[in-house]
């Protein structure tokens, strides 16, 4: 999804808006191009699409310019990410060398208790206040985040804290979020099937009113097959996914209601190109218009983690766009 901004300041705003809906969910330079969206919480080193964990890695990313008639690379901006041995964020530093709206230079930087229970974050991003979190923690699991400056807005209101409750697997049912007068504001409730993979996730005002839904279900190995978002208990999209027996995705078909809807289905499919030990070269994607992107996994780690590839986006049937992306990694 595009968002459409109408300044540099609003996208600043709502990029620190959505950046803090989810803690840990934070600006990474990931293949979002061949995994669904999947729902269900992600370790940190796979949210920045590892395959196994890893000491630190640093990603580049490049335009391509010209000089003098010639073709060169352009560095973008640089994230470099410290992982502790659960393969945990400790550290990550994102630099900004082009000037652009979706780039900040942040730096986030995580304490635990032990290994693996965080007991508070930091986030400086330049030109901007500081922001922290702080944990406590019951039977390893997050009791409550507290927000001490009280400066992340989440839908209109400045947070003070979040407080979760958990179901008898350890799953997230419910997150309470409370704004800076302590008063509850939010409500988010959560509904699991026999695997502990959410099946429905819906969000409640103050007054116990339903603003919006989600709905997903999932094949036998675990693949989002479906997401359905509602609205005002209104229906406003629905994907549907198709993979391959490697769990790529082989096609998506969207079909978006009531403000936006679509008169038919918008479909993009997938093909791939592997290498002798199964590692995706190519990734093609294609709507009825034509192409959409190709991806190129120009090079792989011994350990099966891409380290060079290239993103060509399309707009009616012609390359709009590349970018490249560099990264290194220690283990």
């Amino acid at each position: 999804m595009k968002l459409q901004e109408k300044s540099h300041i609003t996208n600043k705003f709502k990029m620190l808006k959505y950046f803090h809906l989810t803690i840990f969910v934070m600006l990474c330079l990931v293949n979002y191009f061949c995994i669904a969206q999947n729902p269900n919480p992600k370790e940190d080193w796979q949210k920045e699409d590892l395959i196994c964990k890893a000491a630190r890695m640093k990603t580049i990313r490049f335009s391509q310019g010209e000089k003098f008639g010639e073709p060169i690379d352009i560095v973008i901006d640089s994230v470099s990410i410290l992982f502790n041995t659960n393969g945990k964020y400790l550290k990550k530093v994102s630099n900004c060398f082009k000037n652009q709206s979706d780039c900040y230079n942040r730096e986030l930087v995580y304490n635990y208790a032990d290994n693996s229970n965080y007991l508070s974050s930091f986030e400086q991003i330049k030109g901007w206040e500081s922001y922290r979190v702080d944990y406590k923690y019951s039977n390893s699991l997050v009791e409550t985040e507290y927000y001490p400056y009280k400066k992340v807005r989440i839908d209109g209101s400045n947070i003070s804290k979040k407080e979760y409750q958990y179901d008898s697997k350890g799953n997230n049912k419910r997150i309470e979020f409370y704004d800076d007068q302590e008063n509850i504001y939010i409500i988010w409730i959560y509904e699991y099937n026999s695997n502990n993979k959410i099946i429905e996730e819906k969000h409640y005002d103050s007054y116990g009113i339903m603003k919006t839904s989600f709905k997903y279900s999932y094949d036998i190995k675990g693949n989002l097959l479906t997401y359905e978002s509602s609205r005002d208990k209104k229906r406003e999209q629905r994907k549907a996914y198709t993979y391959d027996t490697k769990n790529n995705i082989l096609s998506e078909m969207e079909t978006n209601f009531g403000v936006y809807s679509s008169p038919y289905p918008y479909s993009s499919y997938f093909k791939y190109i592997f290498d002798s030990k199964g590692k995706i070269i190519k990734e093609t994607k294609t709507n009825k218009y034509g192409l959409e992107h190709i991806i190129e996994y120009t090079s792989y780690d011994k350990n099966g983690n891409w380290i060079r590839k290239k993103v060509t986006e399309y707009v009616e049937n012609k390359p709009k766009g590349i970018i490249k992306y560099n990264r290194s990694i220690e283990y």
